[in-house]
């Protein structure tokens, strides 16, 4: 695994135009293949709003994907049988979404794969969706980064001040890819948070500025 030291973070506060950016890089590409990742419906629906807006339509080679249904269909079913093959894994499970479902999970062990990722044996746990994906990049020799290097050019990620626990690994993973990564957001409008996972809290909310210093001193990245 390469790094690629073109990467770049962008760190803005509210109504410095960070979507205008994304739109604008992404839209300026009209070859390669680019993923726009997001965390929230409402930033989903921004970003392709602003895209028609300024061209039109979404162009063919821009994927934009939340970040719960990235993780699910780019890194976990392609490689899944590495980890667990008993049962295709449908979506994410947001607890208390299915009751019958609510069991206590404090004592499962991870050795229990099918236990401790997933409920029903086909819907994983949402705290627990990166970790899988880690691990099914781990077992398979590095091939979920690897396919995505081989689909997608460049990576936006917005709002990135709204990763926690074990999705910090992915985006490190990706950042040492040979994919073009553009981290974009605001730490000081951390609200929301894609786990609950106490895994780096010292990186969680407006303290992800450490975990920037820290990529761009090991020259994984460029700090804007």
């Amino acid at each position: 695994m390469s790094s690629n030291h073109s990467n770049k973070i962008i760190v803005a506060s509210a109504g410095s135009r960070k979507t205008t950016y994304i739109v604008k890089e992404a839209l300026s590409n009209h070859t390669d293949n680019i993923l726009i990742l997001t965390y929230t419906i409402d930033n989903i629906n921004q970003i392709r709003n602003y895209i028609i807006r300024e061209n039109g339509f979404i162009p063919t080679n821009i994927t934009i994907l939340s970040w719960f249904s990235f993780l699910l269909q780019e890194c976990v079913r392609p490689y899944q049988n590495f980890v667990y093959s008993d049962k295709r894994i449908e979506t994410v499970y947001f607890p208390p979404d299915i009751g019958k479902f609510k069991i206590d999970r404090r004592f499962i062990k991870k050795e229990n794969i099918k236990s401790y990722f997933l409920v029903g044996g086909k819907y994983i746990i949402n705290e627990h969706i990166s970790e899988f994906a880690c691990l099914c990049n781990d077992k398979s020799n590095g091939k979920v980064i690897g396919r995505l290097g081989e689909i997608y050019s460049k990576i936006f990620i917005d709002e990135v001040q709204d990763i926690s626990g074990y999705d910090f690994d992915i985006v490190e993973l990706l950042l040492k890819s040979k994919i073009q990564c553009y981290l974009v957001g605001d730490c000081r409008q951390a609200t929301y948070f894609t786990t609950c996972s106490p895994k780096y809290k010292k990186y969680k909310g407006k303290n992800i500025i450490n975990l920037f210093k820290r990529l761009a001193k090991q020259k994984f990245m460029f700090c804007c």
